[in-house]
This record gives structure tokens, C-alpha cells and sequence, in this order.
């Protein structure tokens, strides 16, 4: 017979589980149902494995420091668990407002309208980044005389001066690179004067229609800033890495679509320095960006909040930029992140500061940096010490103590994870990317938490690709380490013989651990090596009827996909074939955009079957798809060309849900993978 405490585990999880289907999580009475269950449940867990397996243990020992240590890690990962829940069981949906925002605004006179001032900092970004964004903002749906652009150069270059005066934007240049990207938007802010300030990075460009759907929510006199998700037009490295460039969603989405709008319903939603809209007088408040960390961000949003000012969020794409494309540069800009954010815990603005809620304290505690990357890393290693020195994480009779008490908890807690957030959480995935980010980060947060300032503002490299096969050898080595640990640990302690371990309470829940870790491990190293990416130009799916001139015949074609530097079409009209061939210069003629002289660099021949309009029956046609490359393009015609790609007419992202593509593409990298499945 069980223990009366083990049918009341199982039961509840049991009742969480049956519930689970018959529940919908956009209802608040069903969120807070489950997710009380499942609080109470771990409760009752957690006593079990503090009076039972924590608090027997002999000390001082070697086992007994490693037992209660283990339990430390397990409280931090409920902590960052319940936080998550907690935040969960609210959400916010802004675009109600602003659709009456936007229709109030359209209503009214230019002369009425608020003056706006784009401010667009960069650093060391090259042409190609920056001229999609400076378009972009020159491009926004605002009367003319109520908007100007400035570009903000750090990098004091006189070719990017001449760019801006020949484009028509403003030129801000300082006499000093002091407190970096945040010394550069407090210099700028007393060089204008406009009501509101959008602020870009320099590797993002907004949609036409962004000013229109913020502008209206700081009628609100508690809005200090207005910010947007960061979506993206390229693909990230774990996509590319992956192979998964149109089924994974990128590295932000959860954070962005699902945790943000929920950190704004209980007004805890912060300025993250770029797409975002910003109240003037707000900002002369507070004194300015505050420049005491590396993450300007967050201090600006407690800044804010002290002064009885909030952020709102608007959950829509109204923007798109550059994700860091290779390894290094995301591991630069996470590490970025934790110091900042555990900067702010030494700071007067930070959130043991003075004048804040302990709502607002709790939310913006780092528990992400503090916690995260050590409970990753430790995840992987506890039973690959258990199988080299017979150390066991917690103490237990038997194994079943553990199959009973704990693993309902954990099915439990990941079950309602998945219901929360079933587009953004992928097992294995999720933990797979998180943990390679916490390999990198760990040694910045303890470097932080000892030395917070010690470090200065690195900017994020963008735009740069890699041409050839690479890895990064960090995250690989510590792979390949991890990986043989666990292995070698398993076969080693299989046979009597060689057996490190004497604990056999604990040895079968350490070997289903660590053949689960084995598979995290695997996808870690997947992602650990770089994908090359020739291709500098992202690609849109356009598909749209041009027209194309070759030889002084001219047909129309559709434009399948198209860059700033070419696009592929497909040709319908045979009597042009004769005249396609590679390298012949052709034109195409641009809707709203102008003609574009290209070469031709490929011809595929495609089959496809299309039904006869006189007969009705389906028959078999033969297309043909050519790819060609721009040159010599009329400035006027590239400027189309970019704001027409940019500017809101295309989404580039991969599509939310694909769980069943997902499995499939990673499937395949595992067994092998050829290269004419790679996306274009």
C-alpha cells in the first residue's frame, strides 16, 4: 500500500493533468485554479523534501553541505517557476486602445498633432545597417513638419554627416563618447526640443504606421514611455544553427509576446532602450537616462517609476531589426544584460532603492541573473557528480520515494508551463538554449555580484556574418565534457566491477537524468556549431506581379522574394525563355518603387500543376524561377526598394506553433542534413 501522502501527490497531479484540456488559460478564474493546484501541490513536496531529505542528513559532511546545496538550487528554480506563474495569471491587450488612439489622432488637425523627434544612436554600424533605418524613420506616417530624424554618431564619421544631410535627416555628433548609448540620448535630448521622442537602435527600423499607434496612449499623463516588442527580419544563430529558420520562433519571443504584456497588466513593464516612444517632460523629470549601469534601460524605468510615471506596452510588430546572427555576438549582448541588471542592485535608481512598491521591487529583483544560470549548469552537472562520486542530491531510502514525490511535481509544473505558453515553450529547446546562455553568462554574474562596475558598455555586434563553418569553442567543449561525463558515467556505474556508486536509492532517478540531460546536451552542441550564411541581404516573401524587360520584350512575371540587392521571379511566358540565360542584363520594372537593372545569376525550371481554365482539368505546367542580382541601382529607386521591404509591407518571421516541424528539423540534424534544404 502507498502512503496516504503519496495518493494525495498523485491525486493532484492527476486532477491538474485530467483539468488541463477542459480549461482555457485566457480565463483568469481557470489560471488561477490550476496554478493554485499546482502551488500547493509543490508546498506539500517541498516539506516532504526539507523534513525528509534534507534535514537527516549528517553534519558537518561532504554529503551534507552537497545535499542542502542541491536544495538551494531547487528553491531558486521554484523561485523563478512561481515568479513566472505569478506573472502569468494576468495580462494586458493595448491594441483596443490604441486602435481609438490611432482614429482620434488621424481625426485631427497636423497643427494639433504633437512634434516628434526620432533619435536613431549608433556607434560603429556600417551603411547597410543604418540607411534601412534612417529610411525607415524618414518614411514614417506623420506630417512632415512635425517630425524630424536624428541620426546620434558616436562613431563621429563625416560620410555618415553627408549621408544624413543628403537624405534629409538631422546629424547630432558629441565632443566626447562619455556613458556611452545613454550619455549619447542625454546629449541629443537638450539639442531638441520635440514634444516625444522615438528612439531606434541602429539596426531597427519602424513601420510606417509606429507613431500613430503609440502616440495617443500618453493622453494618459502616467505614461512616461511607450514601448513595442523587438520582432526581427533576419534569423538568429539557434534558428540557423538548428536548421529551423521557419518553425522556431526566435530567442525574444517569450519574452516579448508573452512575458512582457503580462509584466504591464500589473504595471511593471520597463523601457528596453529601443522601439519605444517617450514623453519629454518625463525625461527632464527624472534627469535624463540615468548612466550608472550598463543596461540604461531598466534604471530609467524605477527613475520613472519614483516619479509617478509608468511604462505601458503595446504587444504588436511595429518594428523590425538585426538578432545577433552569430553566437558571439549574443553571448556579448546577454552578458550586456545580467552585469547591467545586477548593477541596478547597487544603484540609488535600482530596486532596493527608495519610493518603490513591493510589487515593483519583487518584479525587477534579477531573479533571472541571479538564479538562472547557475540552477542551468547545475542541472547538467548534479548527477554526473553523483555518478563519479557517489554523492546524491537528496537523501532516499528508495527510488520510488522520489518517482512519487518528486516527478509529479516536475510533470505537474512543466504540464502547466506548456498550457501557459504553448507557442513559446519547446521541452528540451528552451532548456537546450538556456543553458548554452548560461555557460557564457554565470562567470559575469559572479563577476558582477563581486565587481559590478568594474566592466565598461560593449555595443552588440550586428551585421556581421559567417562566411564559413565555425563553432565556438566554449560552448562546444563544454559540451562535449558534458556529454562524456554523463555517458561514461552511466557505463562505468552499470557493471558491479567498476561501479563508482553505493547509493541505490538514488542511482535510477541520477540514470534517467542524465539520459535525459544527454538529449538537452546534444541539442546544445547542435547549436554550438555556426551555420554559414553567405546571403548579407535578407530576404522578403513578396510575392507580387511586376513586370520584367530582356532583350525589348517585356512580360509580366511574380516576384516571389526579393532584397535590397535582388529578388527571384517566376516566368510564365515561354517565347521569353530563348532570351534567359545567365549573366544577360534585364529589367525589372518596379511597382512603386522604379526599375531595377539586374543580371541574371540563376534559372531553375519548376513543375507545378494548375487547372486549365478552358477545361477545368488539372494539368502539369512547367515555370521557370530566376534569380537575379541588382546593380547600378537609381539612388531613388534603392531608397524604394528599402523603405518598400522595411517599412511594415512584409513579415519575415517564423510562425508560432510548429512543434511537429520543429521535432522534425531537429530530428534531422541529428541524422544528417543536406544542404538543399536549407532555407533560401
Amino acid at each position: 500500500m502507498l502512503p496516504e501522502s503519496i495518493h494525495l501527490s498523485l491525486f493532484v497531479t492527476g486532477l491538474v493533468l485530467f483539468l488541463l484540456p477542459f480549461l482555457s488559460r485566457k480565463v483568469f478564474a481557470h489560471r488561477l485554479v490550476v496554478e493554485f493546484l499546482v502551488f500547493a501541490l509543490t508546498l506539500y513536496y517541498m516539506k516532504w523534501r526539507l523534513l525528509e531529505t534534507v534535514i537527516p542528513v549528517e553534519m558537518p559532511t561532504v554529503g551534507g553541505f552537497w545535499i542542502w546545496f542541491c536544495f538551494m538550487i531547487e528553491l531558486m528554480v521554484l523561485t523563478e517557476t512561481f515568479t513566472f506563474f505569478f506573472m502569468s495569471l494576468k495580462k494586458s491587450d493595448n491594441s483596443p486602445k490604441a486602435d481609438k488612439f490611432e482614429e482620434a489622432l488621424r481625426s485631427m488637425q497636423p497643427d494639433e498633432l504633437p512634434t516628434i523627434d526620432v533619435m536613431i544612436p549608433t556607434y560603429n554600424e556600417g551603411i547597410d545597417v543604418l540607411e534601412r533605418s534612417i529610411l525607415g524613420a524618414l518614411h514614417l506616417d506623420w506630417p512632415k513638419h512635425k517630425l524630424k530624424v536624428w541620426v546620434l554618431d558616436d562613431g563621429k564619421r563625416d560620410w555618415l554627416r553627408e549621408y544624413c544631410m543628403e537624405k534629409g535627416a538631422g546629424y547630432i555628433c558629441r565632443p566626447d563618447n562619455m556613458h556611452a548609448k545613454a550619455g549619447n540620448l542625454n546629449h541629443a535630448f537638450e539639442c531638441t526640443d520635440g514634444d516625444l521622442i522615438a528612439i531606434f537602435d541602429a539596426d531597427f527600423v519602424p513601420y510606417r504606421n509606429f507613431i500613430y499607434r503609440t502616440a495617443g496612449f500618453f493622453i494618459d499623463p502616467k505614461v512616461g514611455i511607450l514601448q513595442t516588442p523587438q520582432h526581427f527580419f533576419n534569423r538568429d544563430y539557434i534558428q540557423s544553427n538548428l536548421h529551423l529558420q521557419d518553425s522556431l520562433p526566435d530567442d525574444q519571443r517569450m519574452f516579448f509576446d508573452y512575458m512582457m504584456p503580462r509584466r504591464d497588466a500589473f504595471d511593471s513593464a520597463f523601457w528596453c532602450g529601443s522601439c519605444s516612444l517617450t514623453r519629454r517632460s518625463a525625461m527632464r523629470k527624472i534627469g535624463g537616462v540615468p548612466t550608472e549601469s550598463v543596461t540604461e534601460d531598466l534604471l530609467t524605468t524605477l527613475a520613472l517609476f519614483r516619479h509617478g510615471y509608468i511604462t505601458r506596452y503595446l504587444n504588436e510588430k511595429l518594428s523590425h531589426g538585426l538578432a545577433p546572427e552569430t553566437m558571439e555576438g549574443l553571448n556579448m549582448q546577454r552578458k550586456r544584460w545580467c552585469r547591467g541588471t545586477i548593477q541596478a542592485l547597487y544603484s540609488e535608481d535600482g530596486p532596493f532603492g527608495k519610493g518603490l512598491t513591493f510589487g515593483q521591487r519583487f518584479l525587477f529583483f534579477p531573479t533571472h541573473w541571479l538564479f538562472g544560470p547557475l540552477t542551468r549548469v547545475m542541472t547538467l552537472f548534479i548527477p554526473i557528480f553523483f555518478l563519479w562520486t557517489g554523492y546524491p542530491a537528496l537523501k532516499v531510502h528508495h527510488y520510488e520515494d522520489v518517482v512519487f514525490h518528486q516527478l509529479p511535481v516536475l510533470i505537474a509544473n512543466f504540464a502547466v508551463i506548456m498550457w501557459l505558453s504553448p507557442s513559446y515553450y519547446i521541452p528540451f529547446i528552451n532548456t537546450a538554449v538556456n543553458t548554452i546562455n548560461a555557460i557564457q553568462v554565470l562567470p559575469t554574474a559572479i563577476h558582477s555580484l563581486i565587481w559590478p562596475h568594474s566592466n565598461d558598455f560593449v555595443v552588440t555586434p550586428k551585421g556581421e556574418l559567417n562566411k564559413k563553418k565555425n563553432y565556438h569553442p566554449l560552448t562546444m567543449w563544454s559540451c562535449v565534457f558534458l556529454f562524456l561525463a554523463t555517458i561514461v558515467g552511466l557505463a562505468i556505474n552499470m557493471s558491479p566491477e567498476t561501479q563508482l556508486i553505493h547509493d541505490d536509492g538514488f542511482w535510477p532517478v541520477a540514470a534517467f537524468w542524465g539520459i535525459l540531460n544527454t538529449v538537452t546536451i546534444s541539442i546544445m552542441l547542435f547549436i554550438s556549431f555556426e551555420h554559414p550564411r553567405q546571403r548579407k541581404h535578407d530576404r522578403f516573401d513578396v510575392r507580387s506581379r511586376h513586370r520584367v524587360g530582356i532583350n525589348g520584350s517585356s512580360a509580366e512575371v511574380t516576384v516571389l522574394d526579393m532584397s535590397s540587392s535582388g529578388a527571384r521571379f517566376e516566368l510564365e511566358d515561354k517565347s521569353m525563355l530563348e532570351n534567359v540565360r545567365k549573366d544577360t542584363p534585364i529589367y525589372l520594372h518596379l511597382k512603386e518603387m522604379g526599375t531595377a537593372k539586374a543580371e541574371i545569376m540563376n534559372v531553375i525550371p519548376k513543375k507545378s500543376e494548375q487547372k486549365n481554365p478552358d477545361t477545368g482539368e488539372t494539368e502539369e505546367v512547367e515555370k521557370h524561377q530566376i534569380s537575379v542580382q541588382f546593380h547600378d541601382l537609381d539612388p531613388n529607386t534603392r531608397d524604394n526598394i528599402v523603405k518598400h521591404l522595411y517599412t511594415g509591407n512584409y513579415d519575415n518571421a517564423a510562425k508560432l506553433g510548429q512543434h511537429k516541424s520543429i521535432w522534425r528539423g531537429v530530428i534531422s540534424r541529428m541524422f544528417g542534413y543536406h544542404d538543399h534544404l536549407y532555407r533560401k
